[in-house]
């Protein structure tokens, strides 16, 4: 009788652990996790909420699949997702997602993540809405954080977005997608090899093929101006968007922030100058000085709808409020974080 049970108990996983060709279900087995939900679908990767069968822990997968490809893309693709992998192996910090597994098997591997149960800060926040300043300082020291770990080891995001950022809760932000990271960016590196990012943060020397680590100060730039104005400093084509950022200087935040100080609009365009030697000389030093000078903002007369989007009516009164409890520490075994937004000297991660 028991031997009867284990073979049907058999039979019922050889035929949900099917190996993935172009479509991936939910309550499938992949390895040791069963999937729950797709997160994200693009071409050949799907990201998948998921929980690890025995453990019942929920993880995030980013599967890669053939998706009816040729063999030589499908192995570069791999071969970047191995990347992403090994890079994130190598970390271990309060404000990176955490690194869980890589599996492989047959027409498909993946990436397993740390599970971020409140997505990224676009899908939370939306796209083209004012945040309360006192996120925006949060925002900017976390990722500012993770940003300095990843210099200190002489490594390039090259990606930085907030759609790249991710909650762990309302208010804890981590870095996310690795995927274009390099190494050692002074070892030297074709075009071929250093192009990559999104276009609407990518600094000017990243889209020549030279980015380094003022790249990513400047894509954070980007991102605190967008989330302090509601739109990004610059638009257009891409060769019009290049052409802007090297002649132009991005308007005032303050056309939208007038609570804000004279001095913001000279840091974030200190960050953004199209000549990264002219930049901050560490984005710890540009989140500092942006948190500095933030923090004498004068609140506005009147705080409508309008100008909070992004919040309920009812949590209007205390949108200016810092949070009163620290993000709490994950399961991984980091060490405890320092106050935040408050910026204090860092070491090497």
């Amino acid at each position: 009788m028991v031997r009867v049970t284990l073979f049907s108990l058999t039979l019922e996983e050889t035929h949900m652990r099917i190996h993935p060709g172009t479509h991936l279900a939910e309550g499938q087995f992949l390895d040791h996790y069963q999937l729950v939900r797709c997160l994200d679908q693009r071409y050949g990767i799907e990201v998948w909420h998921a929980q690890h069968i025995s453990l019942q822990v929920p993880v995030v997968l980013k599967v890669l699949l053939p998706e009816n490809r040729k063999y030589e893309e499908y192995k570069r693709d791999e071969r970047l997702l191995q990347n992403e992998a090994r890079f994130l192996s190598g970390l271990h910090h309060h404000y990176i997602i955490g690194y869980r597994d890589y599996i492989e098997g047959r027409n498909f591997c993946a990436l397993v993540l740390e599970y971020a149960p409140y997505g990224s800060i676009v899908q939370r926040h939306g796209v083209g809405r004012k945040l309360p300043l006192f996120l925006v300082r949060l925002y900017v020291a976390q990722i500012s954080r993770a940003l300095y770990a990843l210099h200190q080891r002489e490594q390039i995001h090259r990606d930085v977005k907030p759609s790249n950022m991710l909650l762990l809760n309302k208010h804890h932000a981590v870095l996310a997608d690795f995927e274009l990271a390099i190494d050692n960016p002074a070892r030297g590196y074709t075009r071929k090899h250093s192009t990559g990012g999104t276009v609407p943060y990518m600094a000017p020397e990243q889209y020549r093929g030279a980015p380094c680590a003022a790249s990513d100060q400047y894509s954070l730039a980007v991102c605190a101006y967008e989330w302090l104005s509601g739109h990004q400093p610059f638009s257009g084509e891409t060769e019009e968007m290049q052409a802007r950022r090297v002649v132009r200087i991005p308007r005032s935040v303050r056309v939208e922030r007038p609570e804000l100080p004279t001095a913001i609009d000279q840091i974030l365009w200190t960050a953004l100058h199209p000549d990264p030697a002219r930049r901050y000389p560490t984005v710890i030093d540009f989140a500092r000085t942006f948190i500095e000078v933030t923090r004498r903002a004068h609140p506005p007369l009147l705080k409508r709808w309008p100008y909070y989007r992004s919040i309920a009516w009812q949590d209007a009164e205390q949108a200016d409020e810092e949070p009163s409890t620290q993000p709490r520490l994950r399961e991984t075994g980091e060490q405890q974080a320092l106050p935040v937004p408050v910026l204090a000297p860092m070491r090497s991660a």
